[in-house]
């Protein structure tokens, strides 16, 4: 038996097929290709994240009108930059490893009254 050690902080190799947003050191925020065909993302849209002001570790992503303008990354993923909000996650998460933090998003949309449909970012499952 060969065993492969996986704990927070290592960043593993494997492809996932469930939608991801991962929170990069250096500031970028990338959605995978899954992220992009559930949400309906490109390069050139627009997103928001939310964060729920009751309950400091529920946040949402939503398609936007204005917020921050994605770029196309490779293969198929969207990205933008933002420092700051790659601060907080660390921070609520109590995240001190350098690799960057991969969550899992909802497939399950939740729909605001004051901001339409929004999708889970799913925190609790960052690796």
């Amino acid at each position: 038996m060969v065993l492969k050690k996986v704990i927070p902080g290592e960043r593993t190799t494997s492809k996932s097929n469930n939608p991801i947003i991962r929170f990069d050191q250096r500031g970028l925020i990338t959605l995978n290709r899954e992220s992009c065909l559930l949400i309906g993302l490109q390069g050139g849209d627009c997103v928001v994240v939310y964060q729920d002001d009751e309950h400091p570790t529920d946040w949402f992503i939503g398609k936007a009108t204005e917020g921050f303008r994605l770029r196309a990354i490779r293969p198929s993923g969207c990205g933008f930059n933002c420092k700051g909000m790659v601060t907080m996650v660390k921070e609520l998460l109590s995240w001190d490893h350098t690799a960057s933090i991969a969550c899992r998003i909802s497939n399950n949309a939740i729909t605001n009254p004051d901001h339409g449909e929004v999708y889970p970012i799913l925190l609790s499952s960052a690796l």
